[in-house]
């Protein structure tokens, strides 16, 4: 056959593919299809009557999927994707097709150079390729970021950030799938300067609104545990870089920066390799320096979880008590029962430094009760956690103060409804429940302190823990009362 009857048969093929009922028919030809690309030497016509027919057969119809995976399609095709020219399209045009509908073949295609050709493509032809082709190399970072193993793949795809986005889908969602992906985010933790790099980009971006949310998936690293076994929180330059950002005046950077290091901190370890850098201090300072909190909740937010989680470590706690009531006095002037909450729980954690301190400021104990009584469940909740732990710090000292033992006489209907309250609610965290039966029973134990505890309230306790007992099949008195360590 001669060059132009080449051309010709894969042309008319390529047209007969368009129809679904004749791909099956036309299996027989992918193999040639594919003899022909590897012909350099041939007219670039006919090597676009190829591209043409394989992009058109492999387009739903699995048996010519399979077909041309088996013969070594994938490696015709890097040939033309790093070629740059008009025919890299189409070649990537077949890929997608492979690809779309089916995840059959998503981690081989992963598994090649060709995400990175095609990125690499699309940031030379940017400025020359029509819409349609944009949004299948959009489908196809799409489908192959959750598959890959690479960093440098998200940092070049960020190099083309607003034209990601398609009709049906966003660039932030398109990133999303990539950040969820832990191979890619333990890429970013062993290549720091791929990681910084690639913030940057973020935020060179002008006037692109979904800045900010793509900015705040770099966090999103750390919440792979398989992070934690890198060398991202010694990493002294990502660490100084973190630094940079909560001492800066940006908002998005500041958030950015404490979301990072909050989802850092759930492990022990690096919480105090983090603490003796003396981050705790410096996310103190965002927060106590914010004036105006509610137009900045997302900040402060970020700021005071992470420094929660700083706190859960028993052997940081007494550390923080001095600044948790200045804490607790500046998240209770927001109208957000987010912030509130975070406050309580710091509060918490911070018995048992602060009991003075809140017998001889009794006002503050009273911002716990309100708090307690909130429409917000986890706000209550966490609240009435709070309260049990003031009691339960106080009756298992060796020599009960007298001014403690007047405040627990004062206060006994509120410690009385707490307990009663934790324990009435059904959850599935029996720490917390347990919580609330071990100050029972130490109420119950100082019966002579705490004259208020009524056989009526005894009885009331002992029936729900019995009822407790029934729903959940275990023997409260066995529970681990560690409730340090739940979050």
């Amino acid at each position: 056959m001669t060059i132009a009857d080449d051309a010709q048969l894969f042309q008319t093929l390529a047209d007969r593919s368009k129809n679904a009922e004749e791909r099956p028919l036309l299996r027989e030809y992918i193999s040639q299809a594919l003899d022909k690309l590897m012909e350099i030497s041939l007219n670039e016509c006919i090597h676009k009557q190829c591209l043409r027919f394989l992009a058109n057969s492999c387009s739903e119809e699995d048996g010519n999927r399979a077909t041309f995976f088996e013969n070594k399609g994938l490696d015709v095709l890097k040939i033309y994707c790093a070629k740059a020219d008009e025919n890299s399209a189409l070649a990537y045009a077949v890929i997608h097709n492979c690809i779309l509908d089916s995840k059959k073949y998503r981690a081989k295609v992963a598994e090649t150079e060709i995400l990175h050709l095609a990125i690499t493509y699309w940031i030379d032809w940017q400025h020359k390729l029509a819409a349609p082709f944009i949004n299948m190399l959009s489908v196809i970072c799409e489908l192959l970021y959750p598959f890959s193993k690479d960093a440098t793949l998200v940092f070049a795809g960020l190099q083309v950030l607003p034209s990601m986005s398609r009709s049906d889908i966003d660039s932030y969602s398109i990133f999303t799938k990539a950040f969820d992906n832990p191979n890619i985010c333990t890429s970013f933790a062993n290549n720091c300067d791929i990681l910084i790099e690639s913030i940057e980009l973020v935020l060179m971006q002008r006037d692109f609104h979904q800045k900010i949310p793509i900015l705040n998936l770099f966090p999103r690293i750390a919440e792979h545990n398989e992070i934690l076994s890198t060398n991202l929180h010694r990493n002294s330059a990502f660490l100084e870089y973190l630094k940079k950002f909560l001492l800066s005046d940006d908002s998005a950077r500041i958030t950015m920066a404490a979301l990072f290091i909050g989802n850092l901190t759930r492990n022990d370890h690096i919480s105090s390799a983090l603490f003796r850098e003396n981050f705790p201090e410096i996310l103190i300072a965002c927060i106590l320096k914010e004036k105006k909190i509610d137009e900045n909740v997302g900040k402060i937010y970020a700021c005071s979880a992470a420094l929660r989680h700083f706190m859960i470590p028993l052997s940081s706690r007494k550390h923080f008590a001095g600044k948790s009531l200045l804490l607790q006095d500046k998240l209770l002037r927001s109208s957000f029962s987010q912030l509130h909450y975070l406050s309580v729980s710091i509060i918490r954690l911070s018995m048992p430094y602060i009991l003075y301190k809140l017998v001889s400021e009794p006002e503050r104990f009273e911002k716990l009760r309100e708090c307690s009584k909130s429409p917000d469940a986890n706000l209550s909740l966490e609240s009435n956690r709070a309260i049990l732990a003031f009691m339960k710090h106080a009756l298992i000292m060796p020599n009960l103060p007298q001014i403690i033992c007047q405040f627990l006489e004062n206060k006994t209907e509120i410690f009385l409804d707490s307990v009663l309250t934790t324990i009435n609610v059904v959850n599935n965290h029996p720490i917390v429940t347990g919580e609330a039966v071990f100050v029972a029973i130490l109420m119950i134990k100082h019966g002579k302190i705490l004259w208020h505890c009524s056989s009526w309230w005894i009885k009331t306790v002992k029936a729900r823990l019995n009822l407790r007992i029934h729903r959940n099949g275990f023997v409260f008195y066995h529970l681990k009362l560690n409730t340090e360590k739940k979050n």
